[in-house]
């Protein structure tokens, strides 16, 4: 395939509020250039986590084995948290030594990373009377989540997930109730009303709101400075197939028949990312049987370019596809893709139909012109499993993406990357949802940052853009989902986090 970057027509609207930080006292505060004196072949070495299974309940097909890797307790180190069907498991560490600091025992199936006004990072627990967990002191600390009386769940039904989002823009994030129980209960967006309370908002339109959800992404689809979300539904060949929803002043309103994107599949995750450098959002949707890659275009729509780019690697038949990513492993400026699959269902229905049991291995897909090839047994990712989410973040800090992927009946695996590339990368660490936009030697990166990691996984608010052979920076801008922009136009060296500190 022949890359192309195509000039788009369709940019974000001018921002009046612009603050240079290229002095000192600038918030885009730059961390340690992390050189690269001796490149190694690019690899990953798997790392089991603590073993969870003596507290499993179960372990079929359905979902679990979240994962969230994040500051926790905001001590300038990371904490992975795990949930498996009834408990939590919270370890600390460093690199490949990794200990539990903590556990509790809970019905819930996802988790999602959220930050409520005055307090600090916290799991959200999806349930029927959902929860905020927090790492405080080396304790967990369980707080129930009150929601409207008007917004009530019949005792059986327990939200797929829980997708936080600054919606309208006023600094407090809204929840998105992502149902996944066709007839029975719609999504539903609901308002922070104070003190870890939120207030029912009207649910959404009935006959694209009841399908079965199991992955929602926040992103600008628009360009238009806000949020807009995209709901990745199963049996979407079926029951309602996934479905976009623009933000229009505070309120989600039906945009599928705008962005020819409501692929008829049935989807388990969904991610979003600039696979192709034109400065629009593409699409990554994981399945049952195959995935599909959808490219931004002009005025919104969307292109299925999934055979152009032989991104549908899943298998076909019974194989499935959980949790899928965007990322630069290779850090040369093009992003790859990191797919989760596998299947794995209870015993009954193993003796019943041994063929529906199955174990896969994740699938690695580096883009090389513009198309992809699985590179995850010459890269190390050849165990076998039934995978489920997939969280890229840098764990040893050589600049290289580590990806951290559960597995439904086995321990949680964490590839680690061998050493530096000879690429150059940027990663840049500010409020969800912001656009990053790097220019160096004539060149442009696009990035957005998000905590979402596709099915079940989120991780801290940051996007890491891969520099290829560009070593400096020319240029950092920083554009918040309320317009203000942070720019530092005083050129500095790659290889390095950014951080935007606000107060």
């Amino acid at each position: 395939m022949i890359r192309l970057l195509v000039a788009c027509s369709r940019q974000p609207d001018p921002v009046d509020a612009v603050v240079d930080t290229g002095s000192e006292d600038a918030q885009l505060v730059l961390g340690d250039v992390r050189t690269c004196a001796e490149p190694v072949e690019l690899g990953w070495e798997p790392i089991d986590l603590p073993d969870p299974r003596p507290r499993m309940l179960r372990a079929d097909h359905g979902p679990g084995a979240s994962a969230v890797v994040a500051d926790l307790d905001e001590d300038g180190e990371v904490e992975i948290a795990l949930s498996y069907f009834g408990f939590v498991s919270v370890l600390a560490g460093r690199e490949s030594e990794w200990a539990e600091v903590g556990a509790l025992v809970v019905e819930v199936a996802t988790l999602n990373l959220a930050r409520p006004p005055g307090r600090g990072p916290g799991l959200l627990l999806a349930k029927a009377g959902a929860q905020l967990l927090e790492l405080q002191d080396g304790q967990l600390l369980l707080s129930a989540l009150e929601l409207d009386p008007g917004y009530t769940l019949p005792p059986a039904l327990t939200p797929q997930r829980l997708v936080p989002a600054d919606v309208d823009g006023d600094g407090l994030e809204e929840l998105f109730f992502l149902m996944n129980r066709a007839d029975e209960h719609p999504d539903s967006l609901l308002r922070y009303g104070g003190e870890l309370s939120w207030r029912q908002e009207e649910a959404l339109p009935a006959d694209t709101a009841l399908g079965n959800g199991f992955d929602a992404r926040w992103f600008d689809w628009d360009l238009d400075g806000d949020l807009d979300l995209y709901v990745a539904n199963d049996h979407g060949s079926s029951v309602v197939s996934s479905q976009l929803y623009r933000n229009v002043e505070g309120r989600l309103e039906h945009a599928t028949d705008s962005c020819s994107c409501g692929v008829g599949v049935d989807a388990m995750g969904v991610d979003a990312g600039d696979f192709n450098r034109d400065g629009l959002l593409d699409l990554f949707v994981t399945a049952s049987s195959h995935a599909v890659l959808l490219a931004g275009a002009d005025g919104g729509a969307f292109v299925d370019v999934t055979a152009a780019t032989d991104a549908d690697q899943v298998g076909g038949g019974q194989y499935m596809g959980w949790g899928g990513v965007f990322g630069d492993l290779d850090n040369d400026g093009w992003l790859d893709i990191v797919s989760a699959q596998g299947d794995l269902w209870d015993a009954a229905r193993a003796e019943a139909n041994p063929a529906v049991v199955f174990e896969d291995r994740a699938r690695v897909l580096q883009q090389i012109d513009g198309s992809f090839v699985d590179r995850a047994e010459d890269w190390g990712f050849d165990r076998p499993g039934s995978w489920r989410a997939v969280v890229l973040t840098d764990l040893n800090d050589d600049g290289v993406l580590d990806p951290l992927v559960t597995d439904v009946a086995a321990p949680a695996v964490l590839y680690l990357s061998r050493g530096c590339t000879e690429g150059s990368w940027l990663e840049v660490y500010a409020p969800p949802g912001a656009r990053v936009t790097v220019s160096a030697e004539g060149a442009v990166w696009e990035g957005w940052t998000t905590r979402q990691s596709s099915y079940a996984a989120g991780h801290d608010a940051f996007v890491h853009l891969g520099l290829g052979e560009v070593e400096r920076v020319d240029r950092l801008v920083v554009t918040l989902t309320d317009g203000t922009r942070y720019e530092r136009s005083l050129g500095f060296e790659g290889r390095r986090r950014v951080v935007l500190e606000l107060d």
